[in-house]
């Protein structure tokens, strides 16, 4: 619940849902929220689509969700089409 009373669901959880479906409104709410999550909130949903997905696109093609902190945005971006998480050199 906010403070003022009303019930809510966690965003995290909430891209969780929309995760399983993607539609093309899904998808503009994780670019407007994904960046916004703090790190417990990405590490649940990370962890959470890998239960559901291992090869679900936004683990793929999202910087958001790359467990590698270091990895630059450039670098990022070069491998768009890869898992960050296991980026291929050559």
């Amino acid at each position: 619940m906010d403070s003022s009373g009303i019930p809510f669901l966690a965003p995290e959880i909430q891209l969780l849902y929309k995760a399983l479906a993607i539609r093309a409104e899904d998808q503009a709410d994780y670019d407007h929220v994904a960046p916004r999550l703090d790190a417990d909130a990405r590490t649940w949903l990370r962890t959470a689509l890998r239960n559901v997905d291992p090869r679900h696109a936004w683990l793929i093609s999202s910087p958001h969700l790359c467990e590698r902190s270091f990895v630059s945005r450039f670098y990022l971006a070069s491998i768009r089409h890869r898992e960050c998480d296991v980026p291929r050199l050559g």
